[in-house]
């Protein structure tokens, strides 16, 4: 989630801007978990927007939105912006990522998400301590 603060606004007239829409100088996260950068080029115009998603359902709500709409938007590029936690170096790191899979535990129901990057690292992102047995796997998101 993205908190935005009404000091931050950017009162733009409509001619400038989309109708309906409201700019910002800044926006706030205070939720430490892993989000999404997500790169999409309007192909009619080569014209790319960024897409700050705060959830793995987000991005893929997202994802398959666009894909409903092929034919005028491609994602360029997905990044994943990890926990200083998550990815064990000591600071947020923003990656490319290649892969999300969804991992479900077949001892109690849970969900875990593994994040797969450029370079081959992978993050666990998960409430367990040592998840290793899944019932189920499924990919979610592929750069393929």
């Amino acid at each position: 989630m993205f908190v935005t603060h009404l000091s931050a606004e950017i009162a733009l007239p409509e001619v400038f801007g989309r109708s309906g829409v409201r700019h910002w100088r800044f926006v706030e996260r205070n939720v430490h978990c892993a989000w999404f950068h997500l790169e999409v080029i309007e192909l009619e115009f080569e014209r790319s927007s960024m897409y700050l998603l705060g959830s793995v359902q987000d991005l893929e709500q997202a994802i398959r939105e666009l894909h409903d709409l092929h034919d005028r938007f491609q994602v360029k590029e997905t990044q994943l912006i990890s926990t200083r936690a998550m990815n064990n170096t000591g600071r947020w790191a923003m990656e490319p990522l290649l892969e999300i899979s969804e991992l479900t535990d077949d001892r109690d129901g849970s969900v875990s998400y593994k994040y797969t990057v450029e370079g081959g690292q992978s993050y666990l992102d998960s409430a367990l301590e040592t998840p290793t047995k899944f019932l189920k796997t499924r990919t979610i998101f592929s750069a393929a």
